[in-house]
């Protein structure tokens, strides 16, 4: 199963902390959630009987991984989960102003990099939700694209420039990030063909 995010905004390296991640977790949530809903098999799976607690049945798929998600008050719904051994591949292309890429060393890039990553699964701490999320998501779930970062297993970036940056952008380090996945389960059981 393939989709593309994409976020547009802020991307900082070692100086990110919870808000920047929590931004992105907020920019993307919208898009996931009507991937989910235009995706048939998605939005009408039932009763994913043996590998969630007999109490969720009757929910959707959203509904119940929701329920199983539920960390530090807000309610998570990744797409790859780990009931399906679902993993990720990721393609990312980083666009910023021309000037900006000669202001990035290689390390710089890479905590970029890992700053839009963790924006991409569920906290692995409460220290990692930002306020702005808890605040946020108290009744509507929140949709991301995996559960924990363990699950990709293989990873791309590329940089290119942007030509429609400003000098506002490049000052307030915006970088428009297009992201390509593939969601596919490692082991292929019955219901996890659904996702090749």
């Amino acid at each position: 199963m393939k989709l593309t995010l994409i976020y547009e905004g802020p991307l900082k390296g070692n100086s990110a902390g919870t808000d920047e991640k929590g931004a992105i977790r907020h920019a993307l949530s919208p898009q996931l959630s009507n991937f989910w809903q235009g995706t048939e098999f998605l939005r009408d799976w039932k009763n994913p009987e043996y590998w969630l607690p007999t109490d969720y049945e009757g929910l959707s798929l959203s509904q119940a991984l929701a329920n199983e998600h539920l960390k530090y008050g807000v309610r998570f719904v990744p797409l790859a989960f780990k009931k399906l051994n679902l993993k990720c591949r990721l393609k990312i292309t980083l666009l910023a102003a021309q000037n900006q890429f000669t202001l990035m060393t290689s390390g710089d890039l890479d905590n970029r990099v890992k700053t839009l990553v963790d924006g991409l699964h569920i906290p692995a701490s409460e220290q990692e939700m930002s306020d702005f999320l808890k605040s946020q998501y108290k009744e509507a779930p929140l949709y991301c694209l995996m559960a924990d970062d363990d699950q990709i297993t293989e990873f791309s970036v590329r940089q290119e420039v942007l030509w429609s940056a400003t000098q506002e952008d490049f000052h307030k380090g915006i970088v428009k990030a297009i992201i390509e996945a593939e969601v596919y389960p490692a082991l292929v059981t019955i219901d996890g063909t659904v996702f090749l």
